[in-house]
């Protein structure tokens, strides 16, 4: 009789356990897309890093390092083939969102889209494509010939630490202007200064 409960617990264990893992592999399985960001120390799976400098000085101001980063979007159930694009949308709360930033990336070889910088911003930008400090909602449609074959959404967290502060002054140059000519040839200095 012992015998016959222990293998009756044995089972259910054994059932429950198999249970477990298939609901774990299915979370891990729905991960929709992902970006492969590319840093100073490799690569990350949807984690931007970024530095915030603080410059005082005669030029103050905020920047961040780098000024961009360099990512690639990947889709977990639809590979990259001929005719293929990716529309990328950051839909996150806190963007501008007339129109939410956006990006169009080939989607045709290799594993991953052609590559996108993004860049810190709240709006869209035609060079980079916006990220804001935190978690950032991506909404993404993948086409091939202009019909939608996938479409959903990812998240990736952007972490900005901070970088400290930097003295920026204003960069002068100097250069010589002359007009007119012979003896009515009259020069001078001018000096011009900006903040880089």
């Amino acid at each position: 009789m012992e015998l016959k409960n222990f293998r009756t617990v044995v089972t259910k264990l054994k059932t429950q356990t198999i249970l477990l893992l298939f609901i774990l592999a299915l979370a891990i399985s729905t991960i929709a897309a992902e970006l492969q960001v590319e840093t100073p120390s490799g690569f990350e799976t949807n984690l931007l890093p970024f530095r915030s400098i603080t410059y005082a000085g005669q030029c103050p101001g905020v920047g961040f390092i780098p000024e961009q980063l360099k990512a690639r979007f990947k889709s977990s159930s639809t590979t990259p083939a001929p005719g293929r694009k990716v529309k990328i949308m950051n839909v996150t709360e806190g963007m501008d969102d007339d129109p939410y930033p956006y990006t169009n990336r080939k989607y045709d070889k290799g594993q991953f889209s052609e590559r996108l910088d993004m860049a810190i911003a709240k709006k869209h930008r035609t060079r980079t494509f916006s990220v804001i400090e935190g978690d950032n909602e991506f909404k993404y449609e993948v086409s091939e010939n202009n019909a939608i074959i996938e479409q959903d959404t990812f998240t990736a967290k952007v972490v900005i630490n901070d970088g400290g502060v930097v003295e920026r002054n204003q960069i002068c140059t100097s250069r010589l202007e002359c007009q007119g000519s012979g003896e009515n040839r009259k020069c001078r200095t001018v000096r011009s200064c900006s903040c880089p």
